[in-house]
Parts: C-alpha cells; sequence; structure tokens
C-alpha cells in the first residue's frame, strides 16, 4: 500500500501494522469504541 502511494491508514484489524516511515497508521478498536458509546448512552 506504501508503494501506491498511501500516506494514511485506518486500521479496524485486532493487530497492529507496520508502516515505513512516511505512512502513518491508525489502530482503531471498533469493538471498544462501540461499547463506550452504548455505555454514554444508556448512562443518561
Amino acid at each position: 500500500m506504501a508503494e501506491a502511494g498511501i500516506e494514511y491508514i485506518l486500521n479496524f484489524a485486532a493487530v497492529h501494522l507496520n508502516a515505513p516511515d512516511g505512512v502513518m497508521v491508525h489502530n482503531e478498536n471498533i469493538s471498544l469504541t462501540l461499547a463506550m458509546l452504548a455505555r454514554c448512552r444508556f448512562s443518561e
């Protein structure tokens, strides 16, 4: 992907990606994010 010119990656996989210099990877734990949203919604 980096060779294709991609500079930013949003990673939803359960593994951390190693990227070369110049490529930014944001690791997002979708299940944790959804759990936090649900907790906020039902704590009102």
